[in-house]
């Protein structure tokens, strides 16, 4: 009968002190089999031993009680022989009751100081004095006990009974009983006793198989569950269906694995996302020793964890560039319970200097206490290199933007050009004619001081306004950083028609101003913001023009143009009937929640804007357009006319003022463009 396999455990040398594999298990269940068939051993032999010595007993009592019987019939019947002195008759009487008892080997008569009788079986004898044997003692009473017996040579029951008579004792009765009927019996005991106890050992044996199997297997089980937990398997069940203690204590422990699992998984899906983190993360005790790094930590620090475990982060680990920031570190995390994104640099072992960005805070234990804390660092490295690169890019953008609006002026100067050499060529041309007057006149001068001053007064006013234009244009013209003044929004328009004006008056196009009067002054840059508006008349204008185009013959169209450019009015040519119009208008504009919305004043009242609007009554744009007339390079125009660059260029610089530009209607009517810039103050 072999132990049950689920008893044969083996555990790891790591848990064994390192000394190799255990030895396969099975002492409980044989420590618990023996030791309970022991027990049930002592219990058959002490049976067993308790079962032989009461039967023994028994049959002792059995003799007894038949030496008794015999003894007290012999004594009746020979007590009243003696008295009668009938001796004959009491040998007579014995060897009868020999020959009829074969369980009697003998029987002695002893009269009290007299004779004695002895009968056997095959013979009786008489003695005139007493055997030492016979001899009784006064006093004595009756009694029975196994002795040998040298009359017949072998062991009997001698059994003493008194002869009495009318209550007078006369002397002593002896028998010799046979110990064959108890040898023969006690040998019965003996092998009943011995099958008794054969039957109760294989009982022993089973019960104790199988209750020390009932008691282990379980007790294995659980064991072989709690192994399997140790090693790693969370996921091991004691599977025991008992409903008493062993059971109470699977299902118990089955709880705590399952706690347990739940606990590791959430403890390893934790562990996971630590050490997945691209920051390093490193937990510290209220010492401000290292208790936990993850992996990034170790990659910026390059330490193994080892290294790292159990030391002093400021001063084992790193160090601060700014010898005061540990310091202010600690203090941060540990006073104010919290830092967030400190920027520093620190040197790590190597010399190595990394910029870093540190947050942290304070870790509490489970009564609230702090206890440490835990510190987030990031490498920056990369993000600066990319700042770096990115200012770099900036610079160069910048750059880029100011010889765009560069090149945006000198396209628009370009564009110009016909309208300023007018515009310089009218006061030339009053400046050559008065001086011709003047000539003349001092050639034929008569003294008449006021008519002279009255010929030299429009050379000097023009050559003024000739100075003006070409100052301006120059100014205009200039490529400069941008410069934030308070600057006067009509002004800037005036200075823009001193450019525009004679070009659209010679092409027939009506100027319609509407200032605002007394408007707040804006912050912003002039030649930047005149730019715009130029851009935005320039547009206005090419509109209008495509428009009258659309209207006139190629006959017509053609002597018109010869008309703009030569200034001279020709027999047979004749403008449109469609007149083309410029509206410019200034306000104060309200507030809208889409600009600088944070903003607002304290009394509820919005921040106030200047708004410019520029109308024209030329070709519209078509909605696919209006969402891409701000974008580089785009234009609507033939090519050749247009640069695409002027409405973008436009929209960054009225962006840089905090502003908003953009379309607020268009049709076949024409188009209404709007600037809003906030005002100074």
């Amino acid at each position: 009968m072999g132990f049950p396999n689920s008893t044969s455990l083996k555990i790891s040398s790591s848990e064994n002190g390192g000394e190799g594999p255990i030895r396969e298990k099975r002492g409980i269940f044989q420590r618990t089999f023996v030791l309970l068939l022991l027990f049930s051993l002592v219990i058959i032999g002490l049976y067993s031993l308790v079962l032989i010595v009461k039967g023994r007993d028994a049959l002792l009592l059995s003799l007894e009680s038949e030496a008794r019987s015999v003894s007290a019939s012999l004594s009746q019947v020979c007590g009243n022989a003696i008295v009668d002195e009938d001796y004959e008759f009491i040998v007579e009487h014995c060897l009868e009751v020999l020959r009829n008892s074969s369980g009697i080997h003998y029987i002695v008569v002893s009269r009290d100081r007299g004779f004695t009788l002895v009968h056997t079986s095959k013979q009786w004898e008489m003695h005139e004095h007493p055997d030492s044997e016979w001899r009784f003692e006064k006093g004595e009473m009756a009694e029975g006990y196994m002795v040998y017996s040298p009359l017949i040579g072998k062991e009997v029951y001698r059994f003493s009974y008194p002869l009495q008579y009318s209550s007078l004792q006369w002397g002593w009765l002896y028998i010799g009983l046979s110990l064959k009927p108890l040898h023969n019996q006690s040998e019965s005991i003996y092998k009943l006793t011995a099958l008794l106890g054969l039957f109760c050992l294989l009982a022993a044996i089973l019960g104790s198989y199988f209750f020390a199997r009932n008691l282990t297997v379980p007790i294995l089980s659980l064991l072989k569950a709690t192994l399997s937990v140790a090693e790693g398997d969370l996921s091991a069940r004691a599977s025991l269906k008992t409903s008493d203690e062993l059971g109470m204590l699977a299902n118990s422990f089955n709880i705590m694995t399952e706690r347990l699992e739940k606990t590791t998984v959430s403890k390893d899906y934790m562990d996971n996302i630590i050490q997945s983190m691209s920051e390093g993360l490193i937990v510290l005790d209220a010492y401000g020793k290292i208790k936990l790094v993850n992996d990034a930590a170790l990659k910026l620090f390059k330490c193994s964890i080892k290294e790292l475990y159990d030391r002093d982060l400021f001063e084992d680990v790193i160090v601060d560039k700014d010898a005061s920031s540990k310091k202010n570190w600690l203090e941060q995390i540990f006073k104010q319970k919290s830092i967030k994104n400190i920027e520093r640099t620190i040197i790590i072992r190597g010399g190595d200097e990394i910029p870093i960005l540190m947050s942290g805070s304070i870790l509490k234990n489970n009564s609230g206490f702090m206890d440490g804390a835990i510190c987030l660092l990031m490498d920056i490295t990369h993000r600066k290199k990319i700042e770096t690169s990115l200012q770099n890019a900036y610079e160069e953008l910048k750059n880029t933007q100011a010889q765009l609006v560069q090149s945006g002026k000198l396209a628009s100067i370009g564009e110009l050009v016909a309208g300023v050499a007018h515009e310089l060529n009218q006061p030339l041309m009053v400046i050559r004619s008065n001086a011709q007057i003047t000539k003349h006149f001092i050639r034929e001068w008569k003294g008449d001081v006021d008519s002279l001053n009255n010929l030299l007064e429009p050379i000097d006013r023009n050559t003024k306004r000739m100075m003006n234009i070409i100052n301006h244009l120059r100014t205009f013209s200039r490529q400069s950083h941008a410069t934030f003044q308070k600057v006067d929004v009509n002004e800037i328009i005036d200075n823009s028609f001193l450019i525009i004006g004679e070009q659209l008056r010679l092409r027939g196009i009506n100027v319609l101003k509407r200032f605002g009067s007394n408007l707040p002054k804006i912050l912003g840059d002039n030649n930047q913001l005149e730019q715009v508006v130029l851009n935005l008349i320039a547009n206005a204008r090419d509109a209008i023009l495509s428009k009258a185009d659309n209207e006139l013959t190629p006959v017509q169209n053609r002597r018109t143009l010869d008309k703009a450019q030569s200034g001279r009015k020709k027999e047979g040519s004749r403008m449109p009937s469609y007149k083309g119009q410029i509206e410019v208008v200034t306000k104060v504009g309200v507030t809208t929640p889409m600009i600088l919305k944070e903003k607002e004043t304290n009394n509820g009242a919005g921040q106030r804007f200047i708004d410019i609007l520029v109308r024209d009554n030329g070709t519209g744009l078509c909605d696919a357009d209006v969402d891409r007339i701000f974008d580089p390079f785009f234009t609507t125009k033939e090519v050749g006319k247009g640069t695409g660059l002027g409405l973008s260029i436009s929209y960054g610089i009225i962006k840089d003022h905090m502003g908003d530009i953009k379309v607020t209607q268009t049709d076949a009517t024409g188009t209404s463009m709007r600037v809003r810039i906030p005002t100074a103050g």
